[in-house]
């Protein structure tokens, strides 16, 4: 079952709304809300402001939800600083 994690991260230096779906061997996907239209690569930054390190497997789609994107492919020892802890 997948797990869902609240992170926090920046597009284009505006914090964003986004969740990590954790899949298979420890990689999943980010699912943001964008309101500035579809994000390039270089508008992502983790939540300290360093720039994702992304690869061309990690392809940006549109989803069927109003202002929303996700980033596949990612790992999640990349975004665990970015995870924001419920409590």
């Amino acid at each position: 079952m997948a797990q869902f994690r609240q992170i926090s991260i920046k597009i284009a230096d505006d914090d964003a709304h986004a969740v990590f779906v954790e899949g298979q061997a420890g990689k999943g996907h980010i699912v943001m809300i964008s309101a500035k239209g579809k994000p390039t690569t270089s508008m992502f930054k983790h939540s300290d402001a360093r720039y994702f390190d992304l690869a061309d497997e990690n392809t940006i789609e549109k989803i069927k939800v109003q202002d929303a994107y996700r980033i596949n492919n990612i790992k999640y020892a990349d975004i665990e600083n970015d995870v924001v802890e419920q409590g």
